[in-house]
């Protein structure tokens, strides 16, 4: 080989060597300006989110049924209690008071009443559909808070974390 064909050889190469750096160069600078976009399935995300929401309230929701249930005649019973304590009515501008025996017969009746129609409640709530219910809003609320937050949001994510630059730029794009 002679020295000219080495010459042409290495100058060739070194050609060949800088245009990739450059290009290299070119394209990590193009990258840390423009960045990528990245998509995010919010509807999907959303529908998860329901999902889990429906199975927690239909496990949750008979416990806390059931714990109203045998709260309920307690804290009915403390409420009149309190109200009737000294219960009267006033006729032409007289108080008659109730007798002790009277009233303890209306409050006791007023309980019954009140505890019934409470329980009665209660055991007609629809477990499912109102597991359903608070799934679907919560993926309204959930759907229309990270369409709100996320979108043409700016994240610049770093490339190596020990090193501060350079640093790629993500832009999140809603659907």
């Amino acid at each position: 080989m002679n020295w000219l064909q080495v010459r042409a050889f290495t100058a060739g190469l070194l050609t060949g060597l800088f245009l990739c750096l450059g290009a290299a160069a070119a394209v990590i600078q193009v990258m840390t300006q423009r960045g990528f976009t990245a998509h995010v399935d919010v509807d999907g995300v959303a529908a998860q989110v329901r999902g889990q929401v429906e199975l927690q309230v239909a496990e949750l929701l008979p416990q806390v049924l059931a714990s109203l249930k045998q709260e309920v005649p307690g804290r009915v019973a403390r409420e009149l209690t309190g109200r009737l304590g000294s219960a009267s009515f006033v006729l032409y501008d007289v108080t008659i008071r109730l007798p002790p025996e009277s009233l303890a017969g209306v409050q006791a009746q007023i309980e019954q009443m009140v505890s019934e129609e409470i329980q009665q409640a209660i055991d007609e709530v629809d477990v499912a559909s109102t597991a359903a219910e608070w799934g679907a809003r919560g993926e309204r609320l959930l759907a229309s808070a990270l369409r709100a937050q996320l979108r043409g949001r700016r994240l610049d994510v770093q490339i190596h974390p020990a090193y501060p630059w350079p640093t790629v730029p993500v832009v999140l794009s809603v659907r």
